[in-house]
């Protein structure tokens, strides 16, 4: 997904989530990964995310986030939920 269809999703949920760049630093064995904000706060980011942009380790994306799941949140603060390369 491209940073111009990010933002369109964001204008119209304009109360949606963040966007912010996150770097992909670790993957799993199911092809999901967590990525870092450039504050340092965890991602996680889901398989077809990843796929859908061909992701690797290393790479910067743009991400829009949303708070993670109540009992992640403490050590995994934010999910990605759109994915676009920088």
């Amino acid at each position: 997904m491209m940073q111009e269809d990010i933002m369109q999703t964001i204008n119209k949920n304009s109360n949606f989530g963040n966007l912010s760049k996150i770097i992909i630093d670790a993957f799993t064995n199911t092809g999901s990964a967590f990525g870092a904000t450039e504050s340092g706060d965890q991602v996680f980011v889901k398989a077809s995310l990843i796929e859908r942009c061909h992701a690797s380790e290393g790479d910067i994306c743009t991400a829009l986030l949303i708070q993670n799941y109540e009992d992640k949140r403490l050590k995994t603060p934010w999910r990605a939920v759109r994915l676009s390369d920088v």
